[in-house]
């Protein structure tokens, strides 16, 4: 295994441990008194995260087998996921970015997919000098 791969990895085991970390704190800290709305705050965040990597991941998967050129259909269902991913966690009292980031590990980063998302990004910038 390369160092640069070795360091990425941890970095990524990094920010998992810290993002959960980081949502339990919350749920604590806006929970006041009651440690049972804590309980249940944890609770659903961790039936958050078995839905996102049982039921989002694979439509995460199915939507990375696309080849280029990437429809934009399969952009905008991307971006919905991630989108609903971060309302999700709003409601359940966690920061919205965690789900965010918890989408963002479900996509696949390697491929066609994850080379015309980015592709896609950098076309607009080629317009403007």
């Amino acid at each position: 295994m390369q160092v640069g791969q070795m360091a990425m990895s941890a970095a990524a085991l990094n920010d998992v441990v810290a993002w959960v970390l980081l949502a339990l704190a919350v749920a604590l800290t806006n929970s006041g008194s009651s440690p049972l709305v804590a309980l249940w705050v944890v609770l659903l965040g961790i039936g958050f995260v078995g839905f996102m990597f049982l039921v989002v991941g694979p439509v995460a998967f199915a939507l990375a087998r696309h080849e280029e050129p990437i429809p934009e259909s399969v952009v905008v269902v991307t971006l919905l996921l991630v989108l609903g991913a971060a309302f999700l966690t709003d409601i359940i009292g966690i920061n919205v970015i965690f789900g965010g980031f918890v989408c963002g590990l479900l996509i696949p980063s390697e491929g066609p997919f994850a080379g015309g998302l980015v592709d896609d990004d950098d076309d607009d910038d080629d317009d403007n000098p």
